[in-house]
């Protein structure tokens, strides 16, 4: 059934092919060119109008916004292209330098440690150096007070023996003394500028 069903169908199709064929062979021998073309003066120019409409429509209300849209994307996208590139220079700029100050600030820094330790140095030998002439003043001093205390002491024991020579000299004077009184008066005086040193 369903062969009989496109049997029928495939001759319903060729019979206007050949219809379509047979009046296009007409016009052709007939020399007018619209019908060469299977073109129909009113369906034609019908088909002309309503094609003018839709280009002016599309050209008005759907080509114009689409182009403009289009030119404001490729603006867009341009202007993104530019300041991508713009902050991509921008980046290599900045990181060069970064580079370059922190390669400096390295330098000044390392300058700033030189200088730290060598004035850490300086001050460190000139307080050894003032420690050492406190220290040798401070020793000088004492050895000048000790000559100055033992000068002292001399003197003092040079007036001590004086005076017991003076009075050893005034007993004697006074009267005579025999040996054993002598040796007694000496050893009396010694043990009196040992009391006294003491």
């Amino acid at each position: 059934m369903s062969n009989t069903l496109l049997a029928q169908a495939d001759t319903a199709q060729a019979a206007p092919t050949t219809e379509t064929t047979a009046s296009t062979e007409q016009a052709g021998s007939s020399g007018n060119p619209t019908a060469i073309f299977g073109l129909h003066g009113s369906l034609f120019i019908a088909q002309l109008i309503n094609f003018s409409i839709v280009i002016f429509v599309l050209s008005r209300w759907v080509f114009k916004p689409l182009l403009k849209a289009m030119d404001d994307r490729k603006t867009k996208i341009e202007l993104g292209l530019k300041e991508a590139k713009e902050a991509k220079e921008k980046l290599l700029t900045a990181e060069s330098t970064k580079k370059t100050v922190v390669r400096e600030a390295h330098v000044v820094a390392k300058d700033i440690i030189e200088k730290a330790k060598t004035r850490a140095e300086e001050e460190h030998e000139k307080r050894i150096q003032a420690s050492k002439k406190i220290i040798e003043d401070r020793l000088n001093d004492a050895k000048a007070r000790a000559e100055r205390e033992m000068l002292e002491t001399k003197r003092s024991a040079m007036s001590q023996i004086s005076e017991l020579v003076v009075t050893a000299a005034e007993k004697v004077a006074n009267g005579a003394i025999d040996a054993k009184a002598h040796r007694q008066l000496i050893s009396d005086a010694i043990a009196e500028l040992e009391q006294t040193s003491s």
